[in-house]
């Protein structure tokens, strides 16, 4: 079976327990956990877009997360990570520094560092990785993160090389390879290891991506790297049906058997929405080898387009019906963002709740704390076992962002051969305009206004960045185009 977690519709319903020893549920706990993400295979999230950007998303950053456990024979809370967060003038991260509690010193230990690098068009260059090391007491490099991007900004190539401490040098280990059709959706991603004894990347899997007329995903194959036959062999492949609304209604995932010579079907997946375009239910299906049959389910309830509880059931074929198992529910405030989220599991005859979440927001929605509790069955009360508290960082203010809601420049043509032009500027304020090329030279710089032209005469092809500024001083855009003459 190829290595990449590949688009299988295989959905596990984990629900969090209380345990003895410390459980720091992240995702949960920063409330990062998408009601769909566990019903749904990677490759269709994106199908549904369940999430749309929040205020937090667009004008706010975190800048510490602390995550603690609770000792219940000692009743305190005692910290166990803290993360700290650095950004440019743009927004970016620089930095980001771990910390592991280190209970002998009585203090935070800088695990970890990672560092960011960008390229002259704002896409991410690198990422890299530091771990402490107890022995000098300094960082030593672990792991480099390469990218590479389109102008669109779509990434083109993803290395990843880990610290040869005896060579002192980076060592290749994995990269991602993508391809993009022409209108910018992805086609295909080819996964290579690198081989010492060659010196060569060999790949070894790939991603295929299909499309209807209507630029829904319909096909999504995985194939392996064959060396005797140098050839790609198929391996898996998931198949999708959508209605007239473009909503997904069935899924097929099916295996290649190379002694039979073709495709056997062994999983599948059947979805209902409500009249407001919500999932209303996914119906979990397995191929008994002439049909499918039920296996289990999701059922999503909704109050004003909120979720409010998403009900997980199988199917009990002796008595042909579907048996509740464990449920969550979600509970919001009168501003309504989430103030409450409990896991409950199914009795035979109603509901006990076993987990919750007790999250606090601010005007923004950024969580500033959430707390974790296991129910205590015996004395009726919840016990704290984990939590998670976060400081935010304005990067863009309101008043930016409707600045850059109304004035929105960009740039055209794309590529271009001559002139080039902007719209989107204010006609009431004075630009700067700045062209660089991708090692960071200045191949211009002039003054411009609206509807103003811009000679390109004295560039040779290739990519370049456009920034703008008002009055020469403050940052409105930066656009990369291709020179292409």
């Amino acid at each position: 079976m190829m290595r990449h977690v590949h688009c299988l519709l295989l959905f596990i319903m984990q629900l969090g327990a209380a345990s003895s020893q410390p459980v720091i549920h992240f995702d949960e706990l920063k409330g990062t956990v998408n009601p769909y993400t566990a019903t749904l295979p990677p490759c269709l999230l994106s199908v549904f877009s369940p999430t749309t950007s929040s205020a937090r998303d667009v004008l706010f950053k975190p800048s510490t997360e602390t995550f603690d456990y609770y000792d219940m024979n000692q009743a305190l809370w005692f910290p166990l990570y803290f993360f700290d967060y650095d950004y440019n003038i743009d927004g970016q991260i620089n930095i980001l520094n771990e910390y592991n509690f280190d209970q002998v010193i009585n203090d935070y230990i800088n695990s970890r560092r990672t560092t960011y690098g960008y390229d002259v068009f704002g896409f991410q260059q690198f990422y890299q990785e530091e771990i402490y090391d107890a022995t000098t007491g300094g960082f030593i490099n672990s792991m480099l993160n390469e990218q590479q991007h389109l102008s669109s900004g779509s990434i083109l190539q993803e290395k990843i090389s880990y610290w040869n401490t005896i060579a002192a040098a980076w060592t290749a280990n994995h990269k991602h390879d993508y391809a993009y059709l022409p209108d910018g959706k992805e086609l295909s991603i080819t996964h290579a290891d690198w081989v010492d004894s060659t010196m060569s990347w060999n790949a070894y899997a790939q991603y295929v991506s299909g499309y209807d007329s209507n630029n829904n995903l319909v096909r999504y194959a995985g194939n392996t790297w064959n060396s005797d036959s140098m050839w790609w062999q198929p391996e898996t492949k998931d198949t999708m049906v959508y209605n007239a609304q473009q909503q997904l209604v069935h899924s097929e995932s099916m295996i290649w058997s190379a002694a039979e010579e073709k495709w056997l079907i062994y999983y599948g997946n059947n979805f209902e929405y409500d009249a407001s375009g919500n999932i209303l239910q996914i119906t979990n299906l397995t191929w008994d080898g002439n049909t499918f049959q039920n296996l289990n389910q999701y059922f999503y309830i909704y109050e004003d387009d909120k979720i409010t509880n998403l009900i997980f059931q199988v199917w009990n074929a002796s008595s042909a019906s579907w048996e509740n198992f464990n449920m969550i529910t979600w509970h919001y405030g009168l501003t309504g963002f989430p103030e409450q989220k409990i896991l409950s599991n199914w009795l035979g005859t109603g509901w006990e709740a076993t987990y919750r979440y007790l999250y606090t927001v601010d005007d923004y929605g950024n969580l500033l704390q959430s707390i974790g509790q296991t129910w205590n069955d015996q004395f009726h009360i919840w016990n704290n076992v984990e939590r998670y508290t976060a400081t935010w960082l304005e990067v863009m203010t309101p008043a930016d962002m409707l600045h850059d809601q109304l004035f929105s420049p960009f740039l055209f043509p794309v590529p271009t051969a001559g002139n080039i032009y902007l719209s989107g500027l204010d006609a009431l304020h004075h630009y700067t305009v700045t062209i660089t090329d991708a090692a960071g030279t200045i191949w211009m710089e002039t003054a411009v206004d609206a509807g103003q032209p811009i000679n390109t005469g004295t560039l040779i092809n290739g990519m370049y960045l456009l920034t703008i500024k008002e009055n020469s001083r403050n940052h409105v855009a930066a656009l990369p185009f291709l020179m292409a003459k």
